[in-house]
């Protein structure tokens, strides 16, 4: 399982190495694609509230964030890859309700944080069994307010 691990890693180590659109595993994107795509995403979010805490999951260098930024209490990026969080904290270096950690979301945990919002942008089907996913969701439950939305 290591060995997988490290072959993702590296895989999305050289995609931050790329372009926005390839960080973000949508590689054929154009920007209007991406709006749209962001669109759908918070189409099937809303609504955003102001006092929102929002998780989210694979936010590679956090362009997704970014967007919603303004509408939301606090935001929390988290991904596997290092060359997407240093991009990440880049851009986000002067932001006081953003926080972006280098996580394993098969091990996701957060102290005194209950999230209201939860985005995974392309992350389930890099997990290695359906063990995994039901680990994963098992601790969600855990961060989750009682009327939380998963995308």
């Amino acid at each position: 399982m290591v060995e997988k691990d490290n072959q993702w890693i590296e895989l999305w180590d050289q995609k931050a190495r790329q372009n926005h659109m390839a960080a973000m595993g949508r590689s054929s994107y154009d920007l209007s694609d991406f709006l749209k795509y962001s669109s759908d995403v918070i189409k099937n979010l809303r609504p955003f509230k102001i006092n929102y805490n929002f998780l989210d999951c694979g936010g590679g260098s956090g362009i997704f964030s970014w967007i919603i930024y303004p509408f939301v209490k606090k935001i929390y990026l988290i991904d596997f890859s290092s060359n997407l969080i240093r991009l990440a904290k880049n851009r986000f270096k002067n932001q006081k309700k953003i926080k972006v950690f280098k996580k394993d979301i098969r091990s996701i945990q957060f102290n005194n944080i209950k999230f209201d919002r939860i985005l995974f942008g392309s992350v389930l089907q890099y997990l290695n069994s359906y063990e995994e996913i039901k680990n994963l969701f098992k601790n969600l439950n855990k961060i989750s307010k009682k009327d939380v939305k998963i995308l």
